[in-house]
């Protein structure tokens, strides 16, 4: 009795791994294999720092140029009885608020969402791939139903960590039709397979 607990047990624990261990390899796979787009790629921080207070200036680094309804020209300070006299600074003019505001990174972080989206639509559909051939191989397990059984989980694992992680940047219309073939292909595998077993 305490055998067959103990062998339950190793088994319950090789397949925790097996599904930790195929999702892992999934994802390093796709972090060795397809490289995360970076923003620094993009959007370059040393031009940034250059002091982009105008809209020429703005314009250069393809930013966003904001103009200020509040701006007013700089007054230049009244002339005062002191001036000119040695050792006595000459008022500088008084500064308002900014002629306006520069979003430097504008288009540069347009082009990279742009890529981003591209990449984690691509990483989505590699997840549901993954998935399914998880659990189509399941049905070819089947003599040894723990394996079986490991490799469903295996499966739902990779469609979960899928649609989590990269559900948003898909369009409506690609969910449906990725969705919609790894659905038949799924039916499919388990009516032909089940079928075959009974």
């Amino acid at each position: 009795m305490e055998l067959l607990r103990l062998f339950s047990l190793k088994k319950f624990g090789l397949g925790i791994a097996i599904i930790i261990i195929f999702n892992l390899f999934i994802n390093y796979g796709i972090h060795t294999f397809y490289k995360t787009p970076q923003m620094d790629d993009f959007c370059k921080p040393e031009a940034m720092r250059k002091g982009v207070n105008t809209k020429e200036k703005c314009e250069e680094v393809d930013g966003l140029w904001t103009e200020n309804m509040n701006y007013r020209t700089p007054i230049p300070p009244a002339p005062t009885m002191m001036e000119g006299i040695k050792g006595v600074s000459t008022p500088e003019m008084a500064m308002g608020e900014p002629a306006g505001w520069c979003d430097a990174y504008f288009t540069c972080q347009k082009d990279f969402e742009k890529v981003n989206n591209v990449y984690k639509r691509n990483v989505f559909i590699v997840w549901m791939i993954a998935g399914t051939i998880a659990i189509v191989a399941s049905f070819f397990l089947f003599a040894i139903e723990s394996m079986s059984i490991i490799f469903t989980f295996a499966g739902l694992i990779s469609f979960l960590v899928g649609t989590v992680g990269y559900w948003s940047a898909i369009q409506d219309y690609l969910r449906f039709v990725i969705l919609g073939i790894v659905l038949a292909v799924l039916i499919y595998i388990g009516y032909k397979k089940l079928k075959d077993n009974n």
